[in-house]
């Protein structure tokens, strides 16, 4: 199956009907931040203007950062573990 259609949702569906997915690698684009936990909170760099921002934890392991356009990026916890 396309790895376009893979999400928990999907997964989840996919189990209660006892149907095996199988996804593609590709799924989609890279994308643009990587993560770095440290003891004093959560660290994003943005890859696509090399700047690093600590990230304020606005909810249990939820993290949002403020771009240079002034709005907000959020990150959910499935966002951050996956780096």
């Amino acid at each position: 199956m396309d790895g376009a259609y893979q999400s928990p949702d999907n997964v989840e569906y996919g189990e209660t009907k006892e149907i095996d997915l199988v996804f593609t690698g590709i799924q989609g684009a890279k994308g643009n931040f990587e993560f770095v936990k440290t003891q004093e909170g959560l660290l994003v760099l943005d890859k696509s203007s090399d700047t690093i921002t600590e990230a304020i934890e606005y909810k249990n392991n939820h993290y949002k950062i403020k771009l240079p356009d002034c709005q907000w990026r959020y990150f959910k916890p499935e966002q951050i573990e996956c780096f």
